[in-house]
């Protein structure tokens, strides 16, 4: 294995590492090639090149292996986050398929090694200005029916930085409209997680959002000119 960046990945792998990597991982016949099965087997699982694992993650799950190969291999999937860049592949996505794995069903070391890895990623991602998405990051918790709180809290935590501050008004920007209609943007949102929503709206009506956007973030009067959006 590659020297992780963050303890988290350690568990990560760690976790999931059970899950071995087959001779041939069924991709559907009509859908994809052998040379694409191929592309999963030409370097250890920690090195593996996002845009090997790209095509993979697309259709796995739908017409392409089962269960346990999508545990395989998401413990490189969610790494390739880390730092935040372009994988082709929207972590929402990713997300919407740990669902349809059976994610409530999955063993407690394995869930907490992924909410685990989520929560440093918002923190790095927001600290980062390389491409990160919270709004990908809070859909995706959403369709797994996460609790929201550690999440919402430390977003606000970070609000004394311009990064994190700007990636707020960015994402007030992007769903207040969704929002108020008790959904959210994103395509791969299943509209079944209404408390989830409600989180979020809260959160940005609470009080202690409010102190910090006034009491530390350097972006003050942008932000509350986007929060009076949220009905």
């Amino acid at each position: 294995m590659a020297p992780a960046a963050h303890p988290s990945i350690d568990q990560l792998y760690l976790a999931f590492q059970p899950y071995e990597l087959r001779s041939w991982t069924d991709p559907c016949p009509c859908c994809h090639g052998e040379e694409e099965e191929r592309l999963l087997h030409m370097a250890p699982l920690a090195l593996l090149p996002a845009r090997h694992l790209d095509v993979y993650t697309w259709s796995a799950l739908n017409v392409w292996g089962g269960v346990e190969d999508f545990k395989h291999f998401l413990p490189r999937m969610l790494e390739l986050y880390w730092p935040p860049e372009d994988t082709g592949v929207n972590l929402d996505l990713v997300l919407s398929k740990v669902m349809r794995a059976g994610w409530t069903s999955w063993p407690e070391q394995e869930r907490t090694a992924v909410r685990a890895f989520l929560l440093e990623l918002l923190r790095t991602g927001l600290a980062s200005r390389r491409g990160f998405s919270a709004s990908d990051l809070l859909c995706g918790l959403t369709n797994l029916g996460e609790d929201l709180t550690p999440f919402l809290a430390a977003w606000t935590a970070l609000l004394g930085e311009d990064a994190p501050s700007e990636e707020l008004a960015r994402y007030i920007q992007f769903e207040a409209a969704s929002l108020n209609d008790g959904t959210l943007w994103s395509a791969f949102y299943d509209q079944k997680h209404d408390a989830q929503v409600a989180q979020i709206c809260a959160w940005l009506k609470s009080d202690e959002l409010l102190a910090a956007v006034l009491e530390r973030s350097p972006r003050t009067d942008e932000l509350l000119s986007f929060l009076d959006w949220i009905m």
